[in-house]
């Protein structure tokens, strides 16, 4: 294979990443926030709010470390624009932890409190 479709392949595996991770965590998000009985259910179940909380923080880890692995093989690859090359893989990076960020956080702060379990109740009457 040619270095220039290798690094090619890498570059679109690097923005699969980055799309898989934002779109997943749009996708929870939506869901949280248009059903209501999932919603309470992952607010209400204190081991499901955490275990939500842990994979998106696994997520954010894998998909930074898979980055940083794609950014290491493009640069042995080829030695044009180093610097910009690291700067666009910091920029995904930012995305991908900035992508997970609001649903750890969502997910802590509503958690398993005495004011979603009563939002929840009234909400399922």
């Amino acid at each position: 294979m040619k270095t220039e479709k290798l690094i090619e392949q890498l570059e679109l595996y690097s923005n699969a990443i980055t799309g898989f991770v934002i779109v997943q965590s749009l996708g929870f998000a939506f869901t949280l926030g248009t059903n209501t009985a999932f919603a309470c259910l992952a607010f209400s179940e204190r081991f499901l709010n955490l275990g939500l909380a842990a994979h998106f923080a696994v997520s954010c880890i894998v998909a930074c470390v898979a980055l940083e692995f794609l950014s290491r093989s493009i640069g042995r690859l080829s030695s044009e624009n180093q610097a910009l090359l690291r700067k666009l893989f910091i920029g995904k990076m930012v995305a991908v932890v900035l992508f997970i960020v609001v649903p750890i956080a969502v997910l802590l702060v509503y958690g398993a409190g005495d004011t979603t379990l009563r939002a929840c109740a009234a909400a399922t009457r």
